[in-house]
């Protein structure tokens, strides 16, 4: 089966236009999303997978105890396992 969609265009439209009403914003143009909550911050992952076309959903907390200039999942929660992408709908 040949894909005929870009799964990864498709699928940080339907987030973002999802998410940014709770204030939770895309970094760059990558497949993470985060809220920035003054003393920590919320991480939304949609991690791809080497072995097909879908994706894992990661979602975490990052404590900002420490200064950093990096996101890191203090407290991690593979929230969905492998769902693959077999089409638009």
């Amino acid at each position: 089966m040949s894909v005929l969609f870009d799964h990864n265009k498709l699928l940080k439209t339907i987030v973002r236009d999802r998410l940014k009403p709770h204030g939770i914003i895309q970094k760059g143009n990558s497949r993470f999303f985060f809220k920035d909550k003054d003393w920590y911050m919320i991480g939304i992952e949609f991690q791809p997978s080497g072995f097909g076309i879908g994706t894992y959903l990661n979602i975490g907390v990052d404590f900002h105890f420490y200064p950093r200039g990096y996101f890191a999942f203090s407290h991690e929660y593979r929230q969905k396992e492998f769902e693959k992408a077999e089409g638009e709908a």
